[in-house]
């Protein structure tokens, strides 16, 4: 396998490409724009992992199954997942207020403004 990555069709992908980038400090390794400007694939590196992103056009998708992004922080991190948390939480719809649960001394879940569910965790 040459790698794997994490794809997300989100309507608005410019603007949630500067909101990831500000929440994890991400890294803009690729961006391919149509001639109109439209994001048709971005590619961030968030700590060796990829989440690309592009335009969501057209109906909304039909699904069968929700997905959830989670990201495990290192105890000595989890200032960097508050960050993270306060750059998402403009907007967002909270599952799991932050706090400890029986395998995390904190744990949030929530879905963001652009309809991505999240779970950060130390």
């Amino acid at each position: 396998m040459l790698r794997s990555l994490f794809q997300c069709y989100i309507r608005n992908s410019l603007e949630a490409v500067e909101a990831y980038r500000t929440a994890f400090g991400a890294e803009l390794t690729s961006q391919t724009l149509s001639a109109e400007g439209v994001n048709i694939h971005t590619e961030l590196d968030l700590g060796g992992q990829i989440l690309a992103i592009s335009e969501l056009s057209g109906a909304e998708p039909s699904t069968g199954s929700t997905i959830e992004m989670c990201i495990q922080y290192r105890p000595d991190e989890k200032h960097l997942m508050l960050c993270a948390l306060e750059a998402l939480k403009s907007g967002a719809t909270v599952m799991h207020a932050p706090g400890p649960v029986f395998y995390s001394e904190y744990m949030t879940e929530f879905v963001d403004r652009f309809g991505i569910r999240w779970c950060f965790f130390v």
